[in-house]
């Protein structure tokens, strides 16, 4: 099993979708290796410029993110200065590699899902379900492909008592009651749900907040 699949495995017991929160943590560690390592690279330079630099949501996780603000000033002055002079793509036509490289992970990881699933399934958690984009893309019609769906749907339901639970207790009749700590979340786990991308904070350690 490579290092991937491990961390996927260890990801199927957390609340949220697994592919969500696994692609966030290696879009940071790729993020650090730019704005850290790479940053004075003329390759890398070289390399955004002909892309364009970033997408939007790749630019919202770097600011959230801040690996270095050094690095973040430097490589988009680079871009700027080539901007001005008229040499980057259209907004339309950037090739965002954090994009590219974030769709080859995603064959792997669904790949390696259905792959080990009959391993892996006793460790799926009660609020884990896939996204709607990931849902997706795995293989249609397969037996496989069909359980994970069932699996999902589940811990969807169990989602939607979380919601419904965390709405009552602001009726002020039952507002006395106290909230668990997975009914406090459970309105991130919607959103997640529908963004198809981990809009909680997931720290390096694999701690979700």
């Amino acid at each position: 099993m490579n290092y991937l699949d491990s961390r996927l495995r260890e990801y199927l017991n957390k609340p949220g979708c697994p592919l969500c929160h696994l692609l966030r943590e290696q879009d940071q560690k790729y993020l650090d290796s730019i704005f850290w390592e790479m940053v004075n690279d003329p390759e890398l330079r070289t390399q955004l410029i002909r892309d364009g630099g970033l997408c939007a949501d790749h630019l919202h996780l770097v600011f959230e993110e801040r690996p270095s603000v050094l690095g973040i000033a430097i490589l988009f002055r680079d871009l700027l200065i080539h901007h001005l002079q008229g040499e980057l793509p259209d907004f339309g036509n950037i090739k965002c590699r954090l994009c590219v490289r974030d769709q080859e992970m995603e064959k792997k990881l669904c790949k390696a899902l259905t792959k080990h699933w009959s391993e892996w399934k006793k460790q799926w958690g009660k609020y884990t379900f896939l996204c709607r984009k990931h849902s997706r893309l795995l293989p249609p019609e397969e037996k496989t492909s069909i359980e994970i769906h069932s699996f999902s749907e589940k811990a969807l339901h169990e989602v939607l008592k979380l919601v419904s639970s965390f709405i009552e207790k602001f009726d002020y009749q039952k507002n006395y009651l106290p909230f668990s700590e997975f009914e406090k979340e459970s309105w991130q786990y919607l959103l997640e749900f529908f963004a198809s991308k981990p809009l909680s904070k997931t720290l390096r350690g694999g701690k979700i907040l």
